[in-house]
């Protein structure tokens, strides 16, 4: 299982245990579930066969993804905690999943992140990122470009009160 805050960046104050272990990693996490919302998740284990793919979207358009994998002996992918990211050329297949969960949620959208690993095929969703995600613009090309354009767009015509 892994235990993590429900608002976090980078893998902080996320432990991998075992269901054995969970009065150790209540005691553990007791004060931190004091300060904040806690997500108990499976682990997934083809995170550690194939890693993670995270797709992004501008606009809810999709516009690169990228590959994350671990390093051996963690469970973390991110590269604070020794993870490798490679730009990932996801298939059409992968990128329509994507956007079918996109589909789920209303209003406007100027980016997302889809998270997530290849199970029997498809695509498992681990996270759908919308607020302040990391969006890997150094791994495509002319990715910040199309970002900075998408922003423009989507704020052309916009109230501004709706910004304030």
């Amino acid at each position: 299982m892994v235990i993590k805050p429900a608002v976090s960046a980078s893998a902080y104050r996320t432990c991998l245990f075992e269901p054995k272990d969970i009065h150790a990693i209540e005691k553990k996490f007791s004060s931190v579930a004091a300060e904040c919302e806690l997500l108990v998740q499976p682990f997934i284990r083809e995170v550690n066969e194939h890693g993670e793919i995270s797709l992004l979207f501008f606009s809810r358009q999709y516009s690169h993804a990228v590959l994350k994998v671990l390093k051996t002996g963690d469970f973390r992918v991110q590269q604070e905690h020794g993870g490798v990211t490679t730009a990932f050329n996801a298939d059409d297949k992968l990128i329509e999943t994507a956007k079918q969960i996109l589909s789920k949620i209303e209003g406007d959208l100027l980016y997302a992140r889809v998270d997530g690993i290849i199970k029997d095929g498809r695509l498992l969703l681990m996270e759908l990122e919308l607020i302040e995600p990391y969006l890997f613009f150094d791994y495509w090309k002319n990715s910040i470009e199309k970002f900075v354009n998408d922003t423009v767009e989507f704020l052309k015509n916009k109230p501004v009160e709706k910004f304030l």
